[in-house]
């Protein structure tokens, strides 16, 4: 399945899709110039599996849901 189609099929008026930190900032640019009043989708793509020397987590969801939306007022 695919999420960009599945919220194109929802009504959202514009979906972009990054896989780095380079086309984050660029969607990021798209996203604040789109003067829309419809839903945007940013699908971000990563890659399957995880370190090997990744620890627990040590910070809860809460926390960083604030810390991103935080990010996204100062950007």
């Amino acid at each position: 399945f695919s999420f960009s189609h599945i919220a194109q099929g929802c009504g959202y008026k514009h979906v972009i899709i990054a896989t780095n930190q380079f086309e984050i900032n660029e969607a990021m640019e798209k996203i604040r110039a789109i003067n829309s009043d419809g839903p945007i989708l940013l699908e971000r793509r990563i890659q399957t599996g995880h370190r090997k020397n990744l620890g627990r987590p040590t910070r809860s969801t809460d926390e960083n849901k604030k810390d991103f939306m935080h990010f996204l007022q100062l950007n």
